[in-house]
């Protein structure tokens, strides 16, 4: 994936590459990791791997800007929930239907 233009930054995709790159962002994600550790670990996998060209992003911000542009039909609401030492807190949610209809769309469940 090379996105350095600014036409690719808004575009939307529907699927990642290859395995190796969905892989990567699920372990990214499920483990929090810093930007530090994520890019430690594309750096390790791109020196040990026998690809001629690597399946993953050149760093983790590509990675986050291509999680960001994939395509979703997820829509999240925003409710105000406290207003706390001169700061509002949010709860981001989306609807049970939205969920359901989203896991409906994967074709290994349905």
């Amino acid at each position: 994936m090379q996105n350095n233009s600014s036409d690719n930054e808004n575009q939307k995709y529907d699927e990642f590459s290859n395995k190796a790159y969905a892989n990567l962002m699920v372990l990214v994600t499920k483990y929090k990791l810093s930007n530090a550790a994520e890019n430690a670990i594309i750096s390790f996998f791109n020196k040990h791997s026998n690809n001629f060209k690597s399946p993953l992003p050149k760093n983790i911000k590509q990675g986050k800007l291509f999680m960001n542009n994939i395509k979703s039909n997820l829509l999240y609401k925003k409710t105000k929930v406290l207003d706390y030492n001169n700061t509002e807190y949010f709860l981001y949610y989306m609807l049970l239907m939205g969920c359901i209809q989203n896991i409906l769309e994967i074709s290994d469940i349905s």
